[in-house]
C-alpha cells in the first residue's frame, strides 16, 4: 500500500494515529446522537457510510485522497455503528445481565479479529489491498446492514423490560413474590450535566484514562519488549498471540462476576493484574516471567466490559451513550504513553523506566478505584 501511494509507513501509520485522535473527539458527540436518536439510526447510517467508504478507498489514487475517505467515512462510522451503538444497546436491553452482554460483545471482536485477519491477508497479499477493501465493503453490507434494521430503541417501546422480562413476570432473584413492576428500585438515571457533578464519574474517567493509556503504551511496543528480554521476533508475536487468546475465557469471567458482584473491585484487580504485570517484566528474566507478564497484562486488558457496565449501573440509561463517549475523551491522554515509552528506549536502551512508570500510574489507580461508590439520587420506587 505504501509502494502504490508512494508513501511512507510512518505516513500511513500517521493517518491511524489521528483516527485515533479523531475518536476521541467524535465520541461524546456520537454518543449524543445515540441517547437522542436511538441506536439504529446511527448504526444503520454508519454501516452505509463505512461501506461506501470502503468502496471509495478501493479507487483512491493518491495519499491525500486515502486520508480523507478514511479519516471522514470510515473511522467515525466504524466508531459509531461499532462499540458506540452495540453498548448503548446492551444497557438500553439489559441491567440484571448487562456485564454480561458486554463481555460477549468485547469477546466477539477479539474473535472476529482472530478468524477474519488471515483471509484478509491472504486477499491483500494475492489480489491486492484494494480488492480487500472491496470485499470489506460487501461483508459489511450484506452480513451487518439486515440485523441492524432490527435494533429497536428500547424495550419499553416494544412493551417489554429488560433482560427480557414482561410487566408482571416474578423476578428471579432471592426476594421470591416480587414481580418486574413492583417492589424494586428504580435504576436512577441521571443527566449528563448531573452525572459530571459526581467524583464518581470522574474516578471511573481516571480508572478508564489508566486503562487505555497504558494498554495502548505497552502494546505498540510489545514485541519491541519481548525482543528486548531475550526472545525473537517471532517468539514475541507467538506470546503476543497468548495474550490475546487469554484475553477472551478472562473477559467472560469478569462478565459474569460483574454481574453478581460489586464492579469497582473488578476494575481493582485490573490495575493490581497491570502493577504485577509491569513488576514482573522489569525484575524477573526467563521465558516463565514472560508468560507470567502476557497473563496478568490480558487480565488488566478484560475489565474493559466492566468499564462499561458500572456507567450503566451508576447513572442508568438515559445519558448513557454521552457518559460513555466521554471517556473515550479522556482516554486521548493515552496517545502519549508510546511516545514516552519510545523515547526512554531511545534515550536509556531499556523499557524499565517507562515499565516501572506505567506500573505507578496504575499504582495510582489501585487508589482512586478504592473510593469508588454509586452515586446517590433519590428517585420514586416503581409502582405497578
Amino acid at each position: 500500500m505504501s509502494q502504490e501511494l508512494g508513501v511512507s509507513r510512518a505516513a500511513l501509520s500517521l493517518i491511524f494515529s489521528i483516527a485515533r485522535l479523531e475518536g476521541g473527539i467524535e465520541s461524546p458527540i456520537a454518543g449524543w446522537l445515540i441517547d437522542r436518536y436511538g441506536p439504529r439510526f446511527p448504526t444503520v447510517l454508519g454501516i452505509i457510510v463505512g461501506s461506501l467508504g470502503f468502496i471509495l478507498l478501493a479507487m483512491a489514487q493518491s495519499y491525500w485522497a486515502y486520508a480523507i475517505i478514511y479519516l471522514l467515512m470510515i473511522s467515525p462510522s466504524s466508531n459509531i455503528a461499532g462499540a458506540h451503538a452495540m453498548h448503548a444497546v446492551a444497557n438500553l436491553w439489559f441491567v440484571r445481565y448487562r456485564t454480561r452482554v458486554l463481555s460477549l460483545f468485547s469477546g466477539s471482536i477479539r474473535l472476529g479479529a482472530a478468524l477474519s485477519t488471515p483471509v484478509v491477508a491472504f486477499i491483500v497479499l494475492n489480489y491486492g489491498w484494494r480488492s480487500g477493501a472491496v470485499l470489506a465493503a460487501i461483508v459489511t453490507l450484506v452480513v451487518t446492514l439486515p440485523p441492524a434494521f432490527l435494533i429497536r430503541r428500547s424495550p419499553e417501546s416494544m412493551g417489554l423490560l429488560p433482560d427480557g422480562m414482561r410487566p408482571g413476570e416474578p423476578l428471579e432473584r432471592s426476594d421470591q413474590g416480587t414481580t418486574a413492576t413492583e417492589g424494586e428500585e428504580a435504576t436512577a438515571d441521571f443527566t449528563f450535566r448531573e452525572a459530571l457533578f459526581t467524583p464518581s464519574y470522574w474516578l471511573i474517567a481516571f480508572s478508564t484514562m489508566v486503562r487505555l493509556s497504558l494498554n495502548q503504551g505497552v502494546r505498540v511496543h510489545v514485541i519491541p519488549i519481548f525482543v528486548w528480554k531475550g526472545l525473537s521476533e517471532q517468539g514475541g508475536a507467538n506470546l503476543l498471540g497468548l495474550m490475546a487468546f487469554l484475553a477472551v475465557p478472562l473477559i467472560l469471567t469478569f462478565g459474569w462476576l460483574g454481574d453478581r458482584f460489586n464492579k469497582g473491585p473488578i476494575l481493582l484487580i485490573g490495575h493490581v493484574g497491570t502493577v504485577i504485570a509491569m513488576l514482573t517484566i522489569v525484575n524477573f528474566h526467563g521465558i516463565g516471567p514472560l508468560v507470567v507478564f502476557a497473563f496478568f497484562m490480558a487480565l488488566g486488558e478484560s475489565t474493559a466490559p466492566v468499564n462499561h457496565s458500572i456507567i450503566g449501573e451508576y447513572f442508568g440509561r438515559k445519558a448513557f451513550a454521552t457518559l460513555n463517549g466521554l471517556l473515550q475523551t479522556v482516554g486521548m491522554i493515552g496517545l502519549i504513553t508510546p511516545v514516552f515509552a519510545g523515547w526512554v528506549f531511545d534515550t536509556t536502551e531499556s523499557y524499565s523506566f517507562a515499565l516501572l512508570t506505567f506500573a505507578a500510574v496504575a499504582g495510582i489507580a489501585v487508589v482512586a478505584v478504592l473510593f469508588l461508590r454509586k452515586p446517590i439520587k433519590a428517585v420514586d420506587r416503581v409502582v405497578r
